[in-house]
């Protein structure tokens, strides 16, 4: 991926559903539409982490940590950001 990708993962509502690949979760600012459900089905989370490629310390927010600024998404322009949500919606990136 080039420096700068967003990868907007929507849909992936089960453990079994997955977008990218470990390589992906492992080199990306991770963050998620909420964290009370995102390890409980998010498979773009789930399974980066049983695998080893990312822990849960490395899902760095949601959501709401993001809008209040609690987070910050991108820390350089070069960043590359991933947002894993259960939503089943259409990604528009």
């Amino acid at each position: 991926m080039r420096p700068g990708t967003h990868l907007d993962l929507v849909g992936g509502y089960t453990p079994q559903t997955r977008k990218v690949d470990d390589e992906a979760a492992k080199i990306s600012r991770a963050f998620v539409d909420r964290r009370e459900s995102a390890f409980h089905g998010v498979g773009d989370i789930l399974q980066p982490i049983a695998s080893g490629a990312i822990s849960e310390k490395d899902v760095l927010g949601d959501l709401c940590d993001l809008a209040s600024g609690r987070v910050q998404g991108r820390t350089s322009p070069s960043d590359i950001t991933f947002f894993g949500t259960r939503a089943a919606a259409i990604s528009t990136s």
